[in-house]
């Protein structure tokens, strides 16, 4: 009879024999590792996962990098891959614990990564709807963020545990978690828009949202899905979605709900046929989102929702400019910025700053324009906005080539096309302008 190490490749046998003098406790840690639907396995992580505290996690963690089986990166640890696509700790996992106890570590470890991303939701965006979370198990070693620069800096790195996480939650039917984790990413939604990521969520959550059967979540993830389909230039697909949404809103007799909607309405409206994310709004799209707009203002007037409003005067302050009085355009952006940056929402402020230098730009006063754009662009980089950095850049573009600074403004161009990504078609804008502009020609819309 052949030996079972005789179909393994060397590495595995490595690994297997690594593990088999392991303490049971350093070996139950390696067997929930190859469990969890996460890449990276943290000290707290490993904790909840475990039912245990966060210094025996960190003892089985120690044990288990000291006989080769995981490598710690940072923080975090991995780990070390077999060969020929073999996974020893999962399947280890498969022949060692229940089939009861495998779904337990996987929930458990989905519901201390949902607790450490509504942490770092509330840091970032305290202003974000505050809807409910489920937790079967209590969340032991509860992740904590000091400041929200320390939550950004986590948050930003875990684009590569979204879809192993969603397609966990999904695969077991957990909807709860589905819908709960995608409300939860806003920020990271947000500021770096990966729509490879997003859009394919937004689609999985709003079904996982019309089977929780609440018309309130049901809503907030068809606005989401709404979002993300206008920020991939599909305005003709998210308009009937913020419709259903809105419906929903004033069947619930919910004016902040009815706002929001009313307000992504207007907002979608102004992107129909937009050619480039820098143009405004032909007048006749302006003079269909006002009245949406004007009414989602008052809306949020009534409720004292100050934040909201000030958002709704940023494009506000696009329509008035694209319907020709560029003075009220100004004084919305001027209105809006000073609002959003006394209730601290840095991102959004600096959204009415760059909108108030491209319309000054497009009014033809260049340096000031130039000034503002700069000036915008270095807070999208404090609040790691990378989306709205790039955009900047390519708005900063344009006035160094109003202004007569053809070298600059292929420079300013690479850098924006470095930092797009998630949007093929606005990095195919980028690559035609900058295309244009190295030979020699006007760098495009």
């Amino acid at each position: 009879m052949p030996h079972p190490y005789d179909t393994m490749d060397v590495i595995t046998v490595h690994l297997t024999e690594s593990y088999q003098a392991l303490p049971e406790d350093a070996a139950a840690a390696y067997r929930a590792a190859g469990t969890v639907p996460f890449s990276n396995i943290t000290e707290p992580m490993l904790a909840a996962v475990l039912a245990t505290n966060r210094a025996a996690a960190r003892r089985s963690l120690v044990a288990l990098e000291r006989a080769g089986l995981m490598a710690a990166t940072g923080d975090a640890f991995t780990l070390v891959p077999a060969g020929d696509g073999q996974r020893p700790a999962a399947d280890l996992a498969q022949l060692t614990d229940s089939p009861e106890q495998l779904t337990g570590q996987r929930r458990r470890a989905l519901e201390w990564w949902l607790a450490a991303l509504t942490r770092a939701e509330r840091h970032l965006a305290p202003h974000h709807r505050d809807l409910a979370r489920t937790y079967l198990h209590p969340v032991t070693a509860d992740p904590h963020f000091d400041s929200r620069e320390q939550a950004w800096a986590w948050l930003a790195r875990q684009e590569e545990q979204i879809r192993p996480a969603l397609a966990a939650a999904a695969a077991a039917g957990w909807d709860d978690l589905t819908w709960q984790m995608v409300h939860a990413l806003w920020p990271l939604w947000h500021r770096l828009r990966p729509y490879e990521l997003w859009l394919p969520a937004c689609e999985l959550v709003v079904g996982a949202a019309r089977r929780t059967g609440d018309p309130l979540v049901l809503r907030e993830m068809l606005n989401q899905h709404a979002v993300a389909l206008r920020g991939l230039h599909r305005p003709g697909d998210a308009i009937p979605l913020i419709e259903e949404a809105l419906e929903l809103a004033r069947l619930d007799a919910d004016p902040r709900g009815e706002s929001q909607h009313r307000h992504e309405i207007g907002a979608t409206l102004i992107e129909i046929d937009r050619t480039a994310p820098g143009d405004l709004p032909t007048p006749e799209q302006a003079a269909a989102a006002l009245p949406h707009l004007t009414e989602a203002r008052q809306l949020r007037e009534q409720i004292g929702y100050r934040r909201g409003a000030a958002v709704t005067d940023i494009l506000l302050g696009q329509v008035h400019a694209a319907l020709g009085d560029h003075a009220q355009a100004l004084a919305d952006l001027d209105q809006a910025r000073e609002t959003l940056l006394a209730v601290e929402d840095l991102h959004d402020a600096a959204r009415a700053l760059a909108w108030r230098g491209r319309i000054q730009l497009l009014n033809g006063e260049t340096a000031d324009g130039a000034r503002t754009l700069h000036h915008a662009q270095s807070e999208f980089a404090a609040e790691g906005s990378r989306a709205w950095e790039a955009l900047t850049l390519e708005w900063r573009a344009d006035a160094a080539a109003a202004a007569g600074h053809p070298d600059k403004v292929g420079e300013l161009l690479r850098a924006a096309l470095a930092l797009y990504s998630g949007n093929p078609r606005d990095a195919r804008r980028l690559q035609t302008r900058l295309a244009q502009a190295e030979a020699g020609g006007p760098p495009g819309p």
